[in-house]
């Protein structure tokens, strides 16, 4: 009898061996019942709420905003709450009453942030976001943005993701940033060679600024003279330098859009884009890049990607152009408009003194290069300020006006008019074309006529009409010019005069900024 029990109990001990080898050696690498393997990543999904402070600030509301957007992208829209009532997966942004969020604040200065996962899948995860000052808010929500909710991954957090930045200068390959000196373009590339020093100028302002916030560092800024200053540089543009150009290839020069992060000759960085505010976008990646580095940069860094730029034509005569101004490229009320939508905008200008909309005025818009292009350029997004020399009265040495008791006239400008807008549609179905009125011309003694009440009778109708009839958007700058006579102080008696042409570009940027397309 004990003889049998030990042959069973031999064969029982051997069959659950040889189980154990089958299971080990199998596919099936689930769990036994009855037991848990803790999750190593999850999934930002609907289930979450975005949680803010009792009393946000500024930053700490746009960087909720932010986050709501990238994962609107993804398919995923959260609701933002105020923290009031605690729910199971949760994203807690700036200084919020959740526990987790005091103790990631522990320690933190102004510019250091703290992204971190707090929890499980038991209890519930809470993605914290935790700093001090609105940058480093702002910065948290980068981090989380590039590293989590964008890429092939999008959505995927590990239950390990723990990054505290500390702001401090950074190792570039061995080399301290603030021993680096910040040289900008004065041009762009390929076709793009006349575009306005103004945003090299303002953009490279921009990114100094951003060095400062994220590290402390405040860059010396100079703009491209042709000769390279001594010691380490970071190239904001295609610099005369030339050391930059093999950044340069055709999908940067064919592409507003496009921008790229390299090392170059000598150890420079070069920060480069097809214009200014992709330029700005390759900087805005390397400083991110800095940030998830945790200030140590090696000199194998390489980044590309493209801007999401909305294209802005501002199109028109002298008034657009900047007549009067001392120095048009720095003075005018696109390169004001630049500034004030931002530079998730491009704006360019298409400004011909003294034409008319109308195709059989000489000159005419519709056959100055500057039109064409406009059109090829693929806006997104066209104001156009035309009509006034359409309404003057005086006869320049080459035209032959005629009046606009004449019917004909108006329906020229109207076919001329739909000319230029089926243009514009026929190279983006998708374009927003907004019409300007024509402004005051308030000292019409200068020119001895009654040019502003032709365009307040017959211009400014007609454009109004013109808009109307292809559901374009129009904006009133007559009015806004009238209510702002210093927009003309000093000035000739038609165009304003250096920085007036920002008093325009106020009006308009007011009149257009819940309208524009946004990026």
């Amino acid at each position: 009898m004990r003889k049998h029990l030990r042959l069973f109990c031999m064969l029982l001990t051997f069959s659950l061996f040889a189980g154990a080898l089958v299971a080990c050696g199998s596919d099936d690498t689930s769990a036994p019942e009855g037991n848990t393997v803790p999750a190593t990543e999850f999934t930002v999904g609907g289930d979450f709420v975005i949680v803010l402070p009792a009393s946000p600030t500024e930053g700490e509301v746009q960087a909720a905003a932010d986050l709501s957007a990238a994962l609107n992208q993804m398919g995923v829209t959260l609701s933002t709450a105020n923290g009031s009532t605690e729910g199971k997966n949760e994203i807690l942004v700036g200084k919020t009453s959740r526990t987790a969020s005091q103790e990631a604040l522990n320690g933190l200065a102004g510019g250091d942030f703290t992204v971190k996962v707090a929890g499980d899948a038991n209890n519930g995860y809470k993605i914290v976001l935790a700093a001090i000052d609105d940058d480093g808010v702002a910065f948290a929500a980068d981090y989380m943005i590039r590293t989590c909710l964008t890429g092939e991954t999008a959505g995927t957090v590990s239950v390990s993701l723990a990054h505290t930045y500390r702001r401090g200068d950074v190792s570039i390959a061995g080399t301290p940033l603030s021993q680096y000196t910040l040289v900008y373009a004065k041009e762009g590339v390929g076709g793009d060679k006349d575009v306005e020093a103004a945003k090299y100028a303002d953009t490279a302002a921009v990114f100094a600024d951003q060095v400062e916030k994220t590290t402390g560092v405040r860059l010396n800024v100079v703009a491209d003279g042709g000769t390279l200053p001594e010691g380490k540089v970071i190239h904001f543009g295609n610099t005369s330098s030339r050391s930059d150009n093999s950044v340069y290839s055709s999908k940067l020069i064919g592409n507003i859009r496009a921008y790229a992060v390299r090392f170059v000759q000598g150890g420079d960085i070069a920060l480069a884009g097809g214009n200014a505010c992709s330029a700005l976008a390759a900087g805005e990646a390397f400083l991110s890049a800095i940030r998830a580095a945790d200030r140590e940069i090696t000199d194998d860094l390489a980044l590309a990607g493209e801007k999401e730029l909305i294209r802005v034509a501002c199109v028109g005569d002298s008034i657009t152009y900047g007549t009067n101004s001392t120095d048009p490229s720095m003075q005018s009320y696109p390169v004001y408009l630049q500034r004030m939508l931002g530079y998730g905008y491009y704006v360019e200008k298409y400004g011909a003194p003294s034409h008319s909309l109308i195709e059989t005025d000489t000159p005419s818009f519709l056959k100055h290069d500057y039109f064409q292009k406009s059109v090829a350029g693929d806006p997104d997004v066209v104001i156009v300020m035309l009509g006034t020399n359409d309404c003057r009265t005086q006869k320049w040495e080459d035209s032959a006006y005629k009046d606009w008791s004449d019917p004909a006239r108006k329906e020229a400008f109207l076919s001329s008019g739909q000319k230029l807008i089926d243009a514009y549609r026929a190279a983006n179905a998708d374009v927003q074309i907004i019409f300007a009125t024509c402004p005051t011309v308030p000292q019409d003694a200068w020119l001895g006529t009654d040019w502003t009440a032709r365009i307040r009778r017959y211009g400014n109708p007609a454009i109004k009409q013109l808009a109307q009839a292809n559901g374009c958007f129009v904006i009133d700058v007559f009015s806004y010019s009238e209510d702002h006579p210093e927009m003309f102080e000093g000035g000739d008696g038609l165009h304003p005069q250096n920085e007036q042409y920002e008093i325009l570009a106020e009006g308009i940027y007011d009149m257009v900024k819940d309208m524009i397309k946004k990026p």
